[in-house]
C-alpha cells in the first residue's frame, strides 16, 4: 500500500487514532518520530528531528521510516512550516489531515494538561481530581493566542493540500469521536477506504472511539477551571467553539483530495 502520513494538531486526539489505525491488521503506524522526544519512549531508535534539516534530509529518513512502517504521525509544530509544505506536497505519500473544528477546547484543554501533566486518558490516577482542583486560571489572551495560532496553523497546512491533486483527505475530531457508536465507526472505515484497507472489527476500535472511555476532558472537568466562565463568554463563537454545550455543536463532512464531500 502507498505510506501515509496523518498530520495533526495539538490535542486533536491523533494519539488516540494511531492507536486505532494500530489495530488493523494492515497498518504500521509510527508515532511522531519528528519529535524531539522521540527516543524517550522508542529508545535506540534514530534521532529523526535532529537528522532532520533540510528537504533532502527530510526525504532520506521518510525512506528510513517508511522502510518498516507504512504510516507516521507528525504534529504540524514539530518542523518548520517549509519543510512541512515538502512534506505534504510529497505525492509518495497520501496524507489524512486531522483537525478538531472546536479550537477553545483544544486550546484549553492544552493549558489545562500542561498544568495537571495529565495528556490522555491512560495517564490518569486515583489524584486526577486533585490535580484538577489545583488548577490555576489561565489567561485570556493566553486563551486567545492559541486559537489564532492553531487556527492559522491547521488553514495554513489545509491550504497547501486543497492546492494539491488528490491523495488527501481531511477528517475531523468531532467526525471520529461524537455521534453514536454506527457515526463514529463510519468516520473510522473513511479513513481506512482512503487509505486502501478494508475496515478491521468493529470490537477493537469502538472502545477507542468512545468519548465516554478514551476522552480525558469534558464540560465536568473545564468546570475545575477557576476561570472557564469567563474564557467561554469572553472568547467563545459558533466559529471557534465554545468550552460548554450550546444549541449547536461544531460538525464538519470529511473532505477528499477532489474537494468532494464524502458521504
Amino acid at each position: 500500500m502507498q505510506p501515509f502520513v496523518l498530520f495533526a494538531h495539538w490535542r486533536s486526539g491523533s494519539t488516540t487514532l494511531v492507536r486505532a489505525l494500530e489495530r488493523h491488521p494492515k497498518l504500521r503506524v509510527l508515532n511522531e518520530p519528528l519529535s524531539e522526544t522521540f527516543t524517550t519512549w522508542r529508545p535506540g531508535d534514530r534521532e529523526y528531528r535532529k537528522l532532520i534539516t533540510d528537504e533532502a534530509s527530510l526525504d532520506a529518513e521518510l525512506e528510513h521510516m517508511f522502510s518498516e512502517h507504512n504510516g507516521i504521525k507528525v504534529l504540524g509544530y514539530q518542523m518548520p512550516w517549509d519543510l512541512n509544505v515538502h512534506l505534504l506536497r510529497n505525492k509518495r505519500v497520501r496524507v489524512v489531515l486531522l483537525k478538531r473544528l472546536n479550537l477553545m477546547q483544544t486550546v484549553v484543554s492544552g493549558l489545562m494538561a500542561q498544568q495537571t501533566d495529565l495528556w490522555h486518558v491512560w495517564d490518569v490516577t486515583d489524584d486526577r481530581e486533585e490535580r484538577y482542583r489545583s488548577l490555576q486560571p489561565i489567561p485570556i489572551e493566553e486563551v486567545r493566542k492559541g486559537i489564532a495560532d492553531i487556527g492559522e496553523d491547521v488553514g495554513y497546512h489545509e491550504g497547501i493540500l486543497r492546492r494539491r491533486r488528490g491523495g488527501w483527505l481531511v477528517i475531523t475530531y468531532e467526525e471520529l469521536y461524537s455521534g453514536d457508536a454506527a457515526e463514529r465507526r463510519a468516520a473510522l472505515e473513511r479513513v481506512y477506504a482512503f487509505l486502501g484497507v478494508d475496515p478491521d472489527d468493529a470490537r477493537e476500535t469502538d472502545f477507542l472511539l468512545d468519548p465516554a472511555q478514551t476522552r480525558l476532558n469534558s464540560e465536568e472537568s473545564y468546570a475545575y477551571l477557576p476561570n472557564a466562565r469567563e474564557i467561554d463568554e469572553a472568547l467563545g463563537s459558533d466559529e471557534t467553539g465554545w468550552l460548554f454545550s450550546r444549541t449547536e455543536k461544531p460538525s464538519g463532512p470529511s473532505i477528499d483530495g477532489s474537494g468532494s464531500k464524502v458521504q
